[in-house]
């Protein structure tokens, strides 16, 4: 599964952010799913480049952090047991400037757990009548 999370750079901050995830079940590993990239807001359908939160351009850059996204995939392989209780994995997130990795700072934390994949149910055997209501 694939999450996404708004980063914003303040203070003139120009270094890399980095995102780890903490406390996952057993079996179960995260991804970068992509660089640090600037955000695309929507507005009506419309996808707007760095535009924040539709509230306007101008003069942002004076009184706007810069917003981008992180990326990251959640995965398990086939052989994973399932959880019997969700788990509490926790987002980190760590400035690095200039190669130096900064103190790790909490973001989100998030109840996680595995499941069982469903079995595939069989052609014809959806449980749905394929034959039109009966009128009585």
């Amino acid at each position: 599964r694939k999450l996404t999370f708004p980063a914003e750079r303040e203070e003139g901050f120009a270094g890399e952010l980095v995102m780890s995830v903490e406390n996952l079940p057993p079996g179960v590993e995260s991804y970068a799913a992509s660089v640090l990239a600037p955000a695309a807001f929507a507005n009506d359908g419309a996808v707007i480049e760095g535009r924040y939160e539709n509230r306007g351009t101008i003069g942002k850059d004076q009184f706007r952090p810069q917003r981008h996204i992180i990326s990251l995939v959640l995965g398990s392989s086939e052989g994973t047991p399932p959880t019997a209780v969700p788990r509490l994995a926790r987002f980190v997130v760590r400035p690095v400037l200039q190669g130096e990795p900064g103190p790790r700072v909490a973001v989100y934390e998030l109840p996680l757990m595995v499941v069982p994949r469903p079995e595939p149910e069989p052609p014809g055997r959806s449980g749905k009548s394929t034959e039109p209501p009966r009128k009585d």
